[in-house]
């Protein structure tokens, strides 16, 4: 059996320093260089060779420091030279979002699916989620089908609706001349694809999924 002495082992570490370039300290050297409590493997007998396990710590400057630059809608600078991380400070393209907001809100039809086709005025069954989607357009008419019209419901304001237990129930659709509808919440017998009735004067004809696209 070989015996590993200090020498040994301070040979090793000598030899990795010429092929890796990896720079070994005393645990002294070490916290004094680098003014901190270093984490350690130990690699011999106490007080010799330390290697730091945090590569982070030891590392080097470039040799010119590199400006980083975010382009387009979203802009920012950042000097980075190795020696900490790069924290870059962004900025939106002015008006983007109401750019966006006011071209699907506007004359841009945005993508619709079918969740529900069926003149009904009982429970509806949805084809998927409506988490699936940004918002539900609702197609309702009064009972002899003479008007019809569309209410759009924001995804995150039918969750917060369905969710709630304040009261048994909550209104998708309510329009002069047709009439309301009035579902059960999730405490009270819906799902993400079932809305099940609680009350209602009007019928419900189409609910559309509705996603915008990103830009």
């Amino acid at each position: 059996m070989k015996i590993i002495t200090v020498e040994n082992l301070k040979t090793f570490f000598n030899e990795l320093n010429k092929k890796f370039s990896t720079k070994f300290y005393s645990k002294t050297e070490s916290d004094n260089k680098y003014q901190s409590k270093g984490d350690y493997v130990t690699t011999g007998a106490a007080n010799e060779t330390y290697l730091r396990k945090n590569d982070n710590i030891v590392a080097s400057k470039l040799a010119t420091a590199r400006d980083i630059k975010l382009t387009g809608d979203v802009k920012g600078t950042g000097t980075f030279d190795g020696s900490k991380a790069l924290e870059i400070v962004t900025t939106l393209k002015k008006n983007m979002i109401s750019e966006i907001v006011c071209e699907y809100m506007g004359n841009t039809t945005p993508q619709m699916t079918p969740l529900f086709k069926n003149v009904q005025s009982r429970n509806i069954y949805l084809k998927e989620s409506y988490k699936n989607f940004d918002a539900l357009l609702i197609a309702g008419s009064d009972r002899n089908r003479n008007n019809m019209e569309y209410q759009l419901i924001p995804a995150w304001l039918f969750t917060l609706k369905m969710e709630q237990t304040n009261a048994p129930s909550f209104k998708i659709f309510d329009e002069s001349g047709c009439g309301y509808w009035y579902i059960k919440n999730k405490a009270n017998g819906s799902t993400d694809t079932f809305l099940k009735l609680h009350s209602n004067s009007a019928i419900v004809a189409e609910i559309y999924g509705i996603k915008y696209p990103r830009k």
